[in-house]
């Protein structure tokens, strides 16, 4: 919103610097110093702007990898619990999972 109103401040100050040649020499120099402070007044918003939207990015990174990280401690930690025997009893009981759900299959087909 801030940058709308800068950047029609400076036109429309353009605009009047340009319409106001008739005007005598102090009130060109007058408009000039005008349309230059609103143009250094954009040139320190957008350069504010984007250094900010640097270091949102910087930051949003960071939370980013930070996530990453402990996901990957968490899942590393996780697979490290599991012992040998615990392994083979799951896979067991997937197997007779799958068994039961393949003969409910072909006890009632999908057509």
């Amino acid at each position: 919103m801030l940058s709308l109103v800068v950047l029609s401040a400076a036109t429309t100050a353009a605009s009047s610097l340009k319409n106001a040649a008739f005007l005598g020499p102090g009130r060109n120099n007058t408009m000039a110093l005008a349309v230059t402070y609103w143009e250094r007044l954009y040139r320190v918003y957008k350069e504010v702007k984007n250094r900010l939207d640097y270091h949102i990015s910087v930051w949003n990174m960071m939370r980013r990898k930070e996530q990453e990280h402990m996901t990957n401690w968490v899942e590393k930690h996780v697979v490290q619990s599991i012992s040998a025997q615990q392994e083979k009893e799951m896979i067991a009981k997937f197997i007779v999972d799958l068994k039961l759900l393949a003969k409910k299959a072909q006890a009632h087909p999908v057509m």
